[in-house]
């Protein structure tokens, strides 16, 4: 039988070690604050200097503290013109590193749209419930609402 378990069955509490300021023996008169109070004024003054002592040799001896920044890593966009029927244009800037990422369509007219990536087959694929952008190689259809998709091809200069 453990220690425990015998001063249980005697109706007590285990014995606990002298100066246990962590778990204070309940029959003692502590109360639950005074499991807080475990650090003296000695101890006190010797982690404040440990800690001074710590500052100040970093600062005497002038060495740099290790500091690690995070740094965006340049995102690589692809600007690639589409030429479709009746002399339109439709300007893509594709992220080139991330094929998850959204694509960005610049319009004829109008303002520009940001337009998330979609799951697809082959090639690749992005809309949202208005538009869609899709395309494999050199070639797209781009549609806009409930009219027909308008197809493109890449544009000379942009190959």
């Amino acid at each position: 039988m453990t220690l425990y378990a015998r001063a249980r069955a005697e109706g007590g509490h285990p014995p606990r070690p002298q100066g246990d300021k962590m778990f204070p023996d309940p029959d003692s008169g502590a109360t639950g604050d005074d499991m807080f109070r475990s650090s003296t004024p000695g101890r006190t003054a010797a982690l404040s200097a440990i800690a001074f002592g710590i500052c100040a040799v970093s600062l005497i001896s002038n060495a740099p503290l290790p500091v690690t920044v995070a740094q965006a890593a340049p995102s690589a966009v692809r600007l690639v013109t589409f030429a479709c029927p009746a002399g339109q244009t439709l300007r893509v800037e594709f992220a080139a590193s991330d094929p998850q990422a959204p694509a960005i369509i610049h319009l004829p007219a109008g303002p520009a749209l940001t337009l998330p990536s979609l799951p697809s087959g082959d090639g690749f694929r992005y809309g949202d419930a208005d538009y869609e952008l899709r395309g494999k190689g050199n070639q797209v259809t781009w549609t806009e609402g409930r009219n027909p998709a308008i197809a493109c091809v890449v544009a000379p200069a942009s190959r």
